[in-house]
């Protein structure tokens, strides 16, 4: 019977263009996700990109002030060593004065 093959036919056809539909919207689901991956990917690279940048920034400027902190900490050091041996023996008379050993008079 001619008719049962024309339908079988289209059934056939039909069910063929199913398939391809599918496969094609398989594909391009995966075009989809493959792109927004990508997306997601290059935005995670830009902010470690400006993350590693303010970081480096940060650390130049923690160094510089580490820097001039101990620049002015030598700086002071040596002052008081200055003061302290321009001042030795009054600060020994001093300190001798007000733990009771003042033998001066």
């Amino acid at each position: 019977m001619e008719i049962f093959k024309w339908a079988k036919e289209i059934e056939r056809i039909s069910e063929n263009l199913i398939d391809k539909a599918k496969e094609a919207n398989l594909r391009e689901i995966q075009t989809l996700k493959e792109e927004q991956e990508n997306k997601i990917e290059e935005t995670i690279q830009k902010k470690r990109s400006v993350i590693d940048l303010a970081l480096k920034s940060l650390s130049d400027e923690v160094n510089d002030q580490v820097s001039i902190f101990e620049s002015n900490l030598l700086h002071k050091m040596k002052k008081v060593e200055e003061n302290y041996l321009k001042n030795k023996d009054k600060i020994i008379n001093e300190v001798l004065k007000r733990l009771g050993f003042d033998f001066n008079g």
